[in-house]
This record gives C-alpha cells, structure tokens and sequence, in this order.
C-alpha cells in the first residue's frame, strides 16, 4: 500500500468515526461495571440527564450533570457530550482526557442499545474532537 492509499483509506475510516461517534451518546445507564448482560434503563432521578440529552435541553442536561457525582465515569462521559454540544469543545475535551485518566471502565447502553466501554467512547469522541492530534 502506497502512502497516498494509506492516507485517503485513514481519512476515510476517520470521516465515518466522526460521522459515526455523536450519533452513538445516548447514555441510558449502566448497573455493572464489568457486566455487558446488566443494564437498566435510566436512573428515576435522571442522574445521567437522559431526558434532556434526548430533548436537545442542554442548559437542563448540564446541570442535571453538574449536580450528580463526578466521580462516575457514565456521568463524566454524558457531560463532555452536553459541553460538546454546547460549544464547549476544550472543556469536553478535558472531560473525556478525565474518563480516560481514570480506573473504572464501565460498559454504557449506547443509543442503539449496544454496550460499549466508557474509555472506548471517550477516546474516540476525543479524537473526533481533536482530529489533529
């Protein structure tokens, strides 16, 4: 493979991760950090703004956010998500280098119900972020 191939089939791998990462945020909830089999949907306080997230209600979602326990990575990851959407791409981009500096690595419903680890999604909506880097 010639360098020229490599680089249009890199380019077109990383525009389908951009296009493809923002469709995939809908956190519902995880119960188990370890568990893919064990997932609930969201909390009844709304702990992960689900609702807002899914309403497009972002000022709502933030503080939903900002008030649940920033030690949990699915709250962190659902943040950076709401501050990326917000504009705020350098405070999300610290958010999800947070979740990435982190030892839990809990799965996450995904928005088509798949489950997925939170650093896998953190990493690749931060490099959509910073594709330069």
């Amino acid at each position: 493979m010639t360098i020229t191939s490599k680089f249009s089939a890199t380019s077109t791998a990383w525009a389908a991760m951009k296009a493809i990462v923002p469709a995939a945020f809908f956190l519902t909830a995880c119960s188990a950090a370890n568990d893919p089999g064990q997932f609930s949907a969201a909390a009844p306080t709304d702990r992960f703004a689900f609702t807002s997230i899914q309403q497009g209600d972002w000022s709502v979602a933030e503080t939903q956010l900002r008030d649940s326990d920033q030690d949990d990575p699915l709250v962190l990851l659902n943040l950076a998500y709401v501050m990326s959407q917000q504009g705020h791409s350098s405070e999300a981009a610290d958010i999800y280098r947070t979740i990435l500096d982190g030892s839990e690595n809990p799965f996450a419903t995904m928005g088509g119900g798949q489950p997925r680890r939170v650093k896998r999604v953190a990493l690749q909506a931060l490099l959509a972020l910073e594709p330069e880097n």
